[in-house]
């Protein structure tokens, strides 16, 4: 954002790029990055940080790629619930989402979004004070009336010991492309610098 306007891509198409990672840093000229994922057919993970709503992103367009999705909402400025439905909507085979610090995303949501992902797998909302036991608990009763299989961390009085930590300490080098392993569970501060093949 600069001057509370954001600067459309205007680039080629990145059809090989597989992981993105994008921060928006306040009173920076920045590219919208929902908007840039659009050039990015072949994008498998993704993960962006203080992005308020896009209004250059073409919802009509699917990613049909796009598994790993990490979603740390802006400080000062969260998606409304009806954008960020719209915007997942163009992530159909989903497999594994988190949301983080967003006070938009209830429990309430969570029915929808098993609906509208079908393929989810995980669901993190850690850092969102609105998702609770309830969401929990109607995931289990979904997924033993569906047959399908769906976990969700969220923040609790007792976190089970064998969810994985969020926010473990950064390294700055990581070898092999393992999103999930390497960066899904951080925050954006604490991802490597460089991941090596």
């Amino acid at each position: 954002m600069f001057d509370g306007e954001e600067i459309r891509y205007n680039g080629p198409e990145m059809s090989n790029l597989k992981i993105l990672e994008s921060y928006t840093f306040e009173g920076h000229d920045n590219c919208s990055a929902f908007h840039l994922m659009d050039f990015c057919p072949s994008l498998e993970s993704a993960f962006m940080k203080n992005f308020p709503e896009d209004d250059f992103i073409d919802l009509s367009l699917k990613n049909y790629n796009l598994r790993d999705l990490v979603i740390e909402m802006p400080t000062q400025e969260d998606m409304n619930w009806s954008f960020l439905r719209d915007l997942l909507s163009k992530y159909p085979n989903l497999h594994n989402l988190a949301i983080r610090m967003s006070d938009e995303i209830e429990d309430c949501h969570v029915e929808e979004l098993v609906e509208i992902l079908p393929e989810v797998k995980l669901l993190d909302f850690r850092k969102c004070e609105n998702i609770t036991q309830r969401s929990a608990d109607f995931l289990a009763k979904y997924c033993a009336k569906s047959k399908r299989s769906i976990k969700i961390y969220y923040d609790c009085e007792k976190e089970p010991i064998d969810w994985p930590k969020y926010d473990t300490p950064r390294e700055s080098i990581v070898h092999g492309l393992d999103f999930m392993k390497h960066c899904f569970y951080k925050s954006f501060s604490n991802l490597p610098f460089l991941i090596d093949e």
